[in-house]
């Protein structure tokens, strides 16, 4: 099972995936507030969504919980994925954070020096 982990701390980075390989993203988000993740750069055509999912940290209702999205690399070269924290009545623009990262998929695993040394959870 090839699948790394990142999270804030990767934010604007560049990943270096293999074909088939996947990676998934992980961000604080609590929907009571308002306040979600939107999708706005979903990786195409170099990596494909495979999962959306929130889990909720546990403790009373309405609580924070962590958002992930899994994404599995298809094609050669590069993409980006992009999601804004925001409230969506609101205006576009007004996104209290961003994330980003650059995925850029290879045959072979050439340069592992950008690649996370990340564990399972």
């Amino acid at each position: 099972d090839d699948e790394m982990f990142i999270g804030d701390d990767f934010n604007g980075r560049t990943i270096d995936l293999r074909l088939s390989e996947t990676v998934e993203i992980r961000l604080s988000e609590n929907p009571t507030t308002g306040f979600r993740w939107d999708l706005t750069e979903k990786g195409e055509p170099a990596c494909a969504l495979r999962g959306d999912r929130f889990v909720p940290a546990g403790g009373p209702p309405g609580a924070s919980g962590q958002h992930s999205w899994t994404f599995q690399a298809v094609h050669l070269g590069e993409c980006e994925v992009e999601l804004v924290y925001h409230r969506r009545w609101q205006e576009k623009g007004t996104s209290a954070r961003r994330f980003r990262v650059r995925l850029r998929v290879a045959s072979d695993g050439r340069d592992d020096a950008s690649r996370p040394s990340l564990g399972k959870p």
